[in-house]
């Protein structure tokens, strides 16, 4: 029986195996895979490329210059807070083109103060994608600004208590959206919510929204549920 019991435990043990958490830090040792923050990466990108499914990658106070970072399936990104980790790529010349951060299906976001270049009619650097099908889990207590585009979102499901302030369009949604968008706060923008949803029951649900020129633009749905938003207009 001891022999059974010690088998079953061995077949069983890669089941219950844990997830790995990753570190970015400006004071680490940048020492491969950067599994504790005396070892922690130098970059944001270079802690996710270590990573596997599942895992998750916790970013320390500091601002961190890049762009275009690309997330992996399955991942959770945590910064320290929107008052700690900042993202900053507001130095890209205004003809550059790019997503500060590029989801991926299954993954995670949280905790980041994320920044843009002032939006232009050559070129503009925006938020967050959300763009390739298969949702991201969500995107939660980021503070996204002066982004031609802060928050793009393709399917995935939660994007709440997040602040946008200063960006061209706050949140826009592409037609596949089923999104719970709740507890938004959207400020000094063209655009706040706009979207050509399809009728799959998306929700806008307690946003503020203020000091914008149009606060939500809805096309092609017949069954979204809006409902205790408040938006408060720039006085003419």
């Amino acid at each position: 029986m001891r022999k059974l019991g010690i088998t079953v435990f061995l077949l069983l043990a890669p089941l219950f195996a844990l997830a790995d958490t990753h570190y970015v830090s400006k004071t680490g040792s940048h020492t491969y895979p950067y599994t504790s923050w005396a070892t922690a990466a130098d970059s944001i990108q270079k802690g996710i490329n270590a990573i596997s499914y599942g895992d998750t990658v916790r970013v320390g106070a500091g601002t961190y210059r890049e762009y275009d970072i690309t997330m992996t399936s399955g991942i959770t990104l945590i910064g320290a807070g929107i008052d700690s980790s900042i993202i900053d790529a507001s130095w890209l010349a205004q003809s550059i083109y790019k997503y500060v951060i590029n989801g991926a299906d299954s993954s995670s976001l949280e905790g980041f103060n994320i920044i843009g270049n002032r939006y232009s009619n050559d070129g503009y650097v925006c938020g967050l994608a959300d763009r390739y099908g298969i949702p991201m889990k969500f995107i939660k207590g980021n503070k996204f600004s002066k982004c031609q585009q802060a928050i793009f979102i393709g399917k995935c499901p939660l994007v709440i208590n997040n602040l946008i302030d200063s960006c061209h369009v706050g949140i826009s949604a592409d037609i596949e959206s089923t999104s719970l968008i709740q507890n938004n706060t959207i400020s000094r923008c063209s655009e706040g919510i706009i979207g050509a949803f399809s009728p799959k029951y998306p929700q806008i649900v307690k946003n503020i929204i203020h000091t914008v020129l149009c606060a939500i633009d809805i096309t092609l749905n017949d069954s979204l549920l809006m409902c205790n938003n408040f938006v408060l207009f720039p006085s003419i």
